[in-house]
């Protein structure tokens, strides 16, 4: 191989990676807020189940150069909708199982390792 036929090769292996890389980021994200909607759910407090059953993660969304992946409780026609909020946010309510605040102390504790995560979901290794 000529150092030129090398060079073309490279960058042909570039603009692949380039164009994969928002969607593999975007299935790597979701794939995270999967598993932390599985610790919201078991941090939630439960009477009935309805609001532990409400936990739903949105579909990955991109904006410019910006991908999200939205995590909630208590969704219209949920069940849950009118108290989901109360529940998450009254710290003075002592709950006999779960907890207030149930998804934002994952996301809390999630946000420290989250890039690496989603990196090694991503990994480059398995590219074609």
């Amino acid at each position: 191989m000529t150092m030129k036929t090398d060079a073309n090769a490279m960058r042909a292996k570039l603009r692949s990676i380039a164009k994969q890389l928002p969607q593999r980021t975007a299935a790597a994200m979701k794939a995270e807020a999967d598993a932390d909607m599985d610790e919201m759910q078991r941090r939630v407090p439960v009477a009935t189940g309805t609001l532990r059953d409400s936990g739903q993660v949105g579909e990955p969304e991109q904006h410019g150069h910006t991908i999200s992946v939205p995590s909630s409780f208590g969704a219209p026609g949920s069940g849950a909708e009118d108290y989901a909020v109360p529940v998450h946010e009254h710290l003075d309510v002592v709950h006999p199982n779960g907890q207030a605040k149930f998804l934002e102390s994952v996301l809390n504790e999630s946000r420290s390792t989250m890039l690496e995560r989603v990196g090694r979901r991503v990994a480059f290794k398995n590219w074609k």
